[in-house]
């Protein structure tokens, strides 16, 4: 990462840090909550995409490590060595399947390529979340919300004494720093569309994204027999996209749905977004 980047990053923790610490019995708190204030458990990806995906939850032990140093001022992405160490395992990750899929399909959409060429495989294998893709991941609560998960990373983090509920936890993600870090480093980096999966989940990334007040647009996503409801949202040159979970009866499972969803986000974009895709056709 050039300095120049990293220090556009920095000033969004700073940023974030400005409101203020709350004076805590536990020093522990504080550090914790200093550190949700980062990119720490943001899956991986380009910060500088013009896509970013937004989780409600982390559900993947992705990139976490207990050790803790001092706050995470970048993120992961899933360069050479990731995609080798984690080959195997990226077989069962199909939720980040079917965002490939999404993303492939938007990338023929928009360099007008044919349907043929939309490879979902190749750009899952290769090319999501790479260190210079067309996207990025972002998670609202990077630690699990089971409360024994939660308790036992704090423990090892922290202190064996250390223990938090999970009502405390998510309160200190809403009103702490973790939204307002996020909030702050789309401000300044930009991201062209912003999808926030899972639409029962609608209310969280409002708060997060402070977009209280800001009107909705409707889109029905019809390709066969079926339809689903996508909802979208802009402000300050950022375009969010509420759709459903990529899973369940209801969600966006299905490969039609989804190549519906990669052409709805390339109305969005232009083709220099994907100018360090190399695309693979096969």
């Amino acid at each position: 990462m050039d300095y120049e980047f990293f220090m556009r990053i920095s000033a969004c923790y700073d940023s974030a840090a400005s409101y203020g610490v709350e004076r805590r019995e536990n020093a522990w708190l504080n550090d914790l909550d200093l550190y949700l204030g980062s990119c720490f458990g943001m899956l991986g990806g380009n910060p500088r995409a013009a896509v970013w995906f937004c989780d409600v939850n982390n559900d993947y032990s992705i990139g976490r490590n207990i050790v803790i140093t001092k706050p995470p001022l970048s993120p992961t992405a899933w360069d050479f060595s990731f995609r080798e160490e984690n080959r195997d395992a990226m077989i069962y990750w199909l939720t980040y399947q079917r965002i490939a899929r999404v993303m492939a399909s938007a990338r023929a959409t928009t360099l007008q390529r044919p349907e043929l060429e939309c490879d979902w495989r190749s750009y899952y294998e290769n090319h999501l979340y790479g260190p210079s893709g067309a996207e990025m991941n972002v998670t609202l609560y990077p630690l699990s919300r089971s409360a024994e998960m939660l308790n036992g990373w704090i423990k090892c983090a922290f202190s064996s004494g250390a223990r938090i509920s999970v009502r405390k936890y998510v309160d200190l993600c809403r009103n702490g720093l973790r939204f307002k870090f996020i909030n702050s480093l789309r401000s300044r980096l930009m991201p062209k569309v912003v999808v926030c999966l899972g639409d029962s989940a609608r209310r969280e990334f409002v708060r997060a994204f402070d977009l209280d007040g800001v009107g909705m647009r409707e889109h029905v996503l019809k390709p066969a027999d079926q339809e689903r409801v996508i909802h979208s949202s802009v402000k300050d040159g950022t375009t969010w996209v509420f759709c459903p979970a990529l899973a369940g009866v209801s969600g966006l499972c299905s490969n039609v749905f989804l190549d519906e969803l990669g052409k709805l986000i390339s109305g969005m974009l232009e083709p220099s977004d994907f100018t360090d895709t190399l695309y693979q056709a096969r």
